[in-house]
């Protein structure tokens, strides 16, 4: 492929961005994606934007690319002639970084956040626009996220707790109305009022970033907006399929998995005080002294109880990674 496509390709999306921020005008929504080498995925959630019946509701999409390699700049440039879309590059890994630098130039009155990974129901994003005129006085709103499992997921594992972590589900059992201020959204379905979120942004210290990271990014943002008094509706009919690759129902993909929930808690719920902290190490220590971990290739050939053991101990490996990192940041630096 020669430079000079390359560098035309980059320059319309360049371009792109520049004619969307001087265009000043409010829209309703504001639908924000950050991305990375999947350009598959990310296409096939492209294909299913295009369908969404929107009627007169004004609306952009914002795809931040977070330092692809792959095909995506071409992906990307495909989609901005059939969507309102504008690209944005951020190189500097991490998801919650890309998000915020779309934050700077949203438009939309309501600002959707989703993942590159998704099918959104026809009417996901009019459901969610109209809930939020029927709950004027509520700024955060959510809807069903159903992962879509390779035909070889086993059903145990369907079904297990953990499905909720480790694949984004999301699903209660509720008519539309008032979350409980202890249940918030995560994953790719979720949406807050733009002037809700003027002096606040994602921290860059929680959400993915590579392989090894801290979960959680959307819920501390989610709960840092639910202590000042925001409050959250649950829209039932504003559903969103997830899917689940193959090597996600490995066991190696999901320990890995339990490591990063386990960090992700740990940061969440970090009390500063230094004994706390050393007295839970020591607990997480001793449960793990004698429970080494040996991961197999698949899922589908381990016992359910080993799984639970398994990913019981990477969680609380993770929590233990995470308390440590912590108690030397809170002790500027001091081991």
């Amino acid at each position: 492929m020669s430079k000079n496509f390359v560098h035309g390709v980059v320059n319309k999306c360049k371009r792109s961005y520049m004619a969307f921020t001087n265009r000043k005008e409010p829209l309703d929504i504001s639908v924000l994606i950050a991305t990375r080498d999947r350009c598959q995925l990310l296409e096939m959630t492209i294909n299913h934007l295009i369908h969404q019946s929107l009627k007169n509701i004004r609306w952009e999409i914002i795809v931040i690319d977070n330092g692809s390699t792959d095909n995506t700049i071409h992906t990307l440039a495909r989609a901005q002639t059939q969507l309102p879309l504008t690209v944005l590059q951020e190189p500097i890994p991490g998801k919650n970084g890309a998000l915020n630098k779309a934050l700077n130039i949203v438009r939309g009155d309501l600002l959707v956040f989703t993942d590159d990974d998704i099918e959104p129901s026809s009417q996901w994003l009019a459901d969610l626009f109209s809930a939020s005129r029927r709950w004027p006085t509520y700024s955060i709103f959510c809807g069903p996220v159903f992962p879509t499992y390779p035909e070889e997921t086993p059903a145990w594992l369907r079904e297990h707790k953990f499905a909720a972590p480790a694949f984004a589900e999301f699903v209660i059992a509720a008519q539309e109305g008032p979350l409980h201020s202890s249940i918030t959204p995560f994953g790719p379905n979720y949406a807050i009022r733009a002037n809700r979120l003027k002096d606040l942004r994602f921290c860059t210290q929680i959400g993915p970033c590579g392989k090894n990271y801290p979960m959680g990014g959307e819920t501390e943002l989610l709960r840092r907006l639910v202590a000042r008094g925001e409050r959250i509706i649950y829209v039932p009919s504003a559903s969103v399929k997830h899917y689940i690759g193959p090597h996600q129902i490995k066991l190696e993909w999901l320990i890995q998995r339990a490591f990063n929930f386990g960090r992700g808690t740990a940061r969440l719920h970090f009390d500063r005080d230094p004994k706390t902290i050393q007295a839970r190490i020591m607990e997480l220590e001793k449960s793990l002294a004698d429970e080494p971990a040996n991961p197999s290739q698949n899922v589908s050939e381990a016992e359910r109880d080993r799984f639970e053991r398994e990913t019981m101990i990477h969680f609380l490996r993770g929590q233990l990674f995470e308390y440590q990192a912590l108690t030397i940041e809170a002790g500027g630096g001091r081991k």
